[in-house]
């Protein structure tokens, strides 16, 4: 299931559920019609209840650049472009069960989109800290950081990890924005 980049017609959410898969293509930033957003909303959420099974998404940055998530959530918004205006933001939301499989995902994208590793290693000391930590009378049972990973093509890259300190786990939301239409 493909949108965006010149779709040819729009693809609704449950659409994406039921395939399990999409293909957004960011090289054109997609219309409101072709992520399937409805008239006069500013959001569009696309989710399983309970954020199960996941949906397997590519991202289309550049003709070689791809980002591929296993995303819980898939969210656009048009806040920036305004409640009837194109969407300006795609989110992309996963959970790793562990702050070791949450590092080897931060380290691919480092990586790939050049950010700072060092960032990412920090991070993976504190979380580790946070987790062997949790329960300790005190100590935060939530953190989250975010690290730039630059911009491909028209999109800026975001990603933040969110540890979760008293389940061991660590949600990483990947935020790519682009500017409005026309701007």
């Amino acid at each position: 299931m493909s949108t965006g980049g010149r779709a040819d017609r729009t693809v609704t959410a449950q659409e994406v559920l039921d395939a399990g898969e999409v293909v957004y293509d960011l090289r054109t930033p997609p219309t409101r019609d072709e992520v399937g957003m409805a008239e006069g909303r500013s959001t569009l959420g696309i989710q399983h209840d309970g954020g199960r099974p996941l949906v397997d998404v590519t991202v289309v940055l550049d003709d070689d650049v791809r980002l591929e998530v296993a995303a819980s959530l898939i969210t656009f918004n048009s806040i920036r472009a305004g409640a009837d205006g194109d969407p300006t933001t795609l989110e992309l939301v996963t959970t790793y069960p562990s702050v070791e499989a949450a590092h080897a995902h931060l380290v691919d994208l480092v990586d790939r989109f050049d950010g700072d590793l060092g960032a990412v290693e920090q991070w993976r000391t504190e979380a580790e800290r946070l987790v062997g930590a949790a329960g300790a009378g005190g100590e935060p049972t939530y953190a989250t950081t975010v690290f730039a990973l630059g911009q491909v093509g028209a999109v800026e890259l975001e990603v933040e990890a969110a540890t979760f300190a008293t389940r061991g786990e660590v949600g990483v939301r990947h935020v790519l924005t682009w500017e409005p239409a026309g701007s």
